[in-house]
């Protein structure tokens, strides 16, 4: 994710989305701490699925599924 503080980016999600809303997040499994694009290098932080899920639960989401594709994990979680 390119967001340093992630818990306060998903508490601020979570406060967004209205009830029945859902969340979409798609989580690189690339650990690497920067995207080097030949021109610019962006920062980001990477994070285990382990703790996403941790910061989904304590954010006030429900988690509603994991799925795990070639590159990347995509969680889908839902305000309840």
């Amino acid at each position: 994710m390119h967001f340093q503080d992630k818990q306060s980016a998903m508490n601020k999600t979570a406060d967004l989305l209205n009830e029945k809303g859902r969340f979409g997040l798609s989580v690189s499994k690339e650990l690497t701490d920067e995207i080097n694009y030949g021109t610019r290098i962006i920062n980001v932080f990477p994070d285990t699925p382990e703790t996403i899920k941790s910061q989904i639960k304590s954010s006030g989401l429900y988690l509603v599924n994991v799925i795990e594709i070639e590159n990347a994990y995509i969680f889908v979680s839902e305000k309840r």
